[in-house]
C-alpha cells in the first residue's frame, strides 16, 4: 500500500470511527507505529485530523481554539467589569 492510499485509509477511519488508536491502526495496516505516527503528523498538517495522545481524533471533532490575542480581544465589555 502507497504512503497516500495508507492516509485516506487512515482519514476514512476517523470520520467512521471518530477517532483513531495508532498502534491499532499500525496492526491493520500491517506497518510500524512510528509510520502511522508520521502519516498522521500529515494528516493534522493537512488540516485532515488533529493528533492526540495515543493516535488522532476527525478533524469534525474539535473546534476552533482561539489563541491568547484572541481571546484577550473577545467580549471586552464584559471583562471591564
Amino acid at each position: 500500500m502507497l504512503a497516500e492510499e495508507r492516509r485516506m485509509q487512515l482519514v476514512e477511519w476517523s470520520k467512521l470511527d471518530g477517532r483513531i488508536d495508532a498502534p491499532a491502526a499500525a496492526e491493520k495496516l500491517n506497518v510500524a507505529v512510528e509510520t502511522v505516527r508520521r502519516d498522521l503528523d500529515v494528516l493534522q498538517r493537512r488540516g485532515l485530523l488533529r493528533r492526540v495522545h495515543g493516535g488522532a481524533i476527525a478533524a469534525s471533532r474539535y473546534s476552533h481554539e482561539f489563541t491568547f490575542p484572541e481571546r484577550k480581544g473577545r467580549n471586552p465589555e464584559q471583562k471591564r467589569r
